[in-house]
């Protein structure tokens, strides 16, 4: 990263939160973290691995297929605000179902700010702070949103709407 590398605990809990089976395609973002992208490649050997530093995350570099994991460090701290928030989606949307996102002690960018993109939570390391995202469990679903509410043919006709 750009000015300290993240804390060993941090990156011991991020390999070992690959996953079983561990993913096989990565996109790593970072700004040459030799620390980061050894510690993945290290617990991952045989995943393809996309290396970028965050200036260059866009289409032309990404490619078109999604990635099973993203891991993104100096994101919010070496970008322009609109710019890393517009990455943010484009890894939420387009590139990625899950990512993890290292933010760095230096971060201007509030746990509201990241919440905001649909991150939760993951962990604090020190000064560092850990988020990630998962398409599949980013939003709990309600209780009304089940069929016995709405949408039920058995309802028709009896409630007026």
């Amino acid at each position: 990263m750009a000015d300290d590398a993240p804390p060993t605990d941090l990156l011991d809990y991020l390999a070992d939160s690959l996953g079983d089976p561990p993913p096989r395609r990565i996109l790593l973002v970072a700004e040459d973290d030799a620390a980061l992208t050894s510690r993945i490649r290290e617990r991952v050997p045989d995943a393809n691995c996309l290396i970028l530093p965050p200036g260059d995350m866009d289409d032309a570099h990404v490619g078109e297929q999604a990635f099973e994991l993203g891991i993104v460090a100096d994101l919010v701290e070496s970008r322009p605000a609109r710019t890393a928030a517009q990455a943010l989606g484009r890894l939420r949307d387009i590139y990625t179902h899950r990512f993890w996102l290292i933010v760095n002690p230096t971060a201007a960018w509030t746990n509201a700010d990241l919440i905001g993109y649909g991150l939760k939570r993951a962990g604090r390391f020190g000064d560092w702070r850990l988020y990630r995202f998962n398409i599949h469990d980013y939003k709990d679903v309600p209780d009304w949103l089940n069929s016995r509410y709405w949408a039920n043919p058995e309802r028709w006709g009896q409630e007026r709407w």
